[in-house]
């Protein structure tokens, strides 16, 4: 089953105290989404030479992204995700348990049939993991608008394939994302501009492939670095 999203997301970086501050100024407005709280795991691929993500940090007008999206106890996703002005258009495909192993292993033959965008960049592209990027999400919607959802991330944290996880963001820190397809309702404006809070380029996949990089220039300097 193939789903088609497109959206304007803005996010925000929030410290402790200005994480208590929104959730408590919105607390009659915000209905807690179905899944309301769970762990989230994405697997981002690329090409062997990093393609896409090198596209993306150059910060231009389009990009794309692919990536595995993996809940708990859920559905699992193969997505591609495009920007364009800050308008955001994703499209993903539900994955089998084979398909899912056939995506993270590059076993292009198991995974059957490609269906949908995702999964065509992926066979064509030899798009294979990039790193894991790990984080716990609690989700809302808007009373009376659930087009409207805010997400708050917290305990985010990276690994390139069989490596380690490093942490992406400080404890007590926060990213606030709200997505709409329509003008922010007034008591979500007015909470924003209270707390002054700004939108801010926080790309989880774009400080991970920054981390990524780094990591990977250090080994070339010193290869006792492993």
């Amino acid at each position: 089953m193939k789903e088609l999203f497109r959206r304007k997301e803005l996010k925000y970086l929030l410290d402790e105290t200005r994480h208590q501050a929104f959730l408590e100024a919105l607390q009659n407005q915000l209905e807690p989404d179905d899944f309301h709280d769970y762990p989230i795991k994405s697997v981002y691929l690329d090409t062997p030479d990093y393609r896409y993500l090198f596209h993306c940090a150059r910060k231009p007008a389009y990009k794309e992204k692919l990536r595995v999206r993996m809940y708990a106890n859920r559905q699992h996703y193969l997505e591609v995700k495009k920007k364009w002005h800050g308008i955001t258009h994703k499209s993903r495909v539900g994955l089998s348990p084979s398909q899912l192993t056939a995506v993270l292993t590059g076993n292009r033959t198991a995974f059957g049939k490609p269906e949908g965008e995702a999964a065509r960049i992926w066979m064509e592209q030899l798009c294979q993991p990039a790193f894991t990027v790990e984080y716990h999400r609690r989700a809302w919607h808007w009373k009376g608008d659930p087009s409207l959802r805010i997400t708050l991330d917290d305990s985010l944290c990276w690994h390139p394939p069989h490596e380690q996880s490093q942490p992406l963001t400080k404890p007590g820190e926060y990213v606030l994302e709200i997505k709409s397809s329509s003008p922010l309702p007034l008591p979500l404006a007015r909470t924003l501009s209270t707390l002054q809070l700004q939108p801010a380029s926080v790309s989880k996949a774009g400080h991970a492939f920054s981390a990524l990089t780094q990591s990977r220039k250090r080994k070339e300097i010193c290869p006792c670095i492993i």
